[in-house]
């Protein structure tokens, strides 16, 4: 857990401030080029220089939300499920693959 602190907004049809600088509590993680997202848990920031906490980071480092917030769950779980969602995917190709193979020999 740490805190993000904006940097300049990002303007096409209306401005936000998603991107800034994440750095844990302790001081022994920061992140330049953090982005935040969250969906929900907390006010999203409307100016360059607010600090938002508590925030947590995603897997990969570079994204970061609010605790209270259950997008980072999905996140986390996402990065654990992908190889094995891959890991199915290629099994039921190759399944599929040595059946028409049997039907043309």
């Amino acid at each position: 857990m740490g805190e993000f602190t904006t940097s300049g907004p990002e303007c096409f049809r209306r401005c936000t401030w998603n991107d800034g600088e994440f750095r844990s509590y302790d001081g022994t993680y920061e992140i330049a080029d953090a982005s935040l997202w969250s969906l929900g848990g907390g006010d999203r920031p409307r100016a360059t220089g607010v600090t938002v906490y508590p925030v947590v980071v995603a897997p990969g480092g570079e994204n970061v939300y609010y605790p209270d917030d259950k997008t980072w769950m999905f996140a986390w779980l996402m990065s654990a499920a992908g190889p094995i969602v891959c890991w199915l995917v290629v099994a039921r190709a190759r399944g599929f693959r040595d059946r028409l193979l049997e039907r043309a020999g």
